[in-house]
């Protein structure tokens, strides 16, 4: 059924995609909470000069301001698809478009997930002396790759401007 504007809801796809996001969605949940937290011992043999050379310098950066700034940027992306509301075109549209967005958001972080329980990969912090011991023994410090904040403000900022240029094809 046509919403009267240029997305429309088509349940076949729509049942896959979402069933398919929230199968993605419930497997990188799964594989995340598999990932081994790392004991204070192993904390203490991780040496820098084992890793990949490229990856060596950001060992040496441990900068809370920075952690706080992305973390207000990936909310800051997370709000952009709900100023499309501020679009007339777009809000006539709300119900597919809050369709298309979960399908997004499930996609994209059970993806995201998928590799993170995955590859188990430490952030870079777990070899700096100045990061707390807490924050390097929490799950999280091994879900280095790849960046959730970058794939979700990639993700939400691609949607919404995707979803606004197809709603208003002349906004150029």
């Amino acid at each position: 059924q046509n919403s009267g504007g240029v997305h429309s809801f088509d349940g076949t796809l729509d049942g896959w995609l979402l069933g398919s996001g929230a199968l993605t969605f419930g497997t990188g949940y799964y594989l995340q909470k598999k990932v081994p937290i790392m004991t204070e011992a192993e904390i203490m043999k991780l040496d820098p000069l084992r890793i990949n050379p490229l990856d060596r310098p950001t060992t040496k950066n441990y900068n809370l301001k920075a952690k706080k700034t992305s973390d207000i940027l990936l909310k800051t992306s997370g709000a952009l698809p709900f100023l499309l509301l501020a679009d007339n075109n777009s809000r006539s549209e709300f119900g597919i478009v809050s369709v298309m967005l979960t399908e997004t958001i499930l996609i994209n972080n059970g993806i995201t997930g998928i590799f993170k329980g995955s590859f188990r990969r430490r952030r870079p912090y777990t070899y700096n002396g100045n990061a707390p011991l807490l924050l390097k023994t929490d799950q999280n410090a091994r879900y280095s790759f790849f960046s959730g904040h970058a794939s979700n403000s990639a993700a939400y900022s691609v949607f919404a401007a995707k979803v606004f240029a197809d709603n208003n094809p002349n906004s150029d």
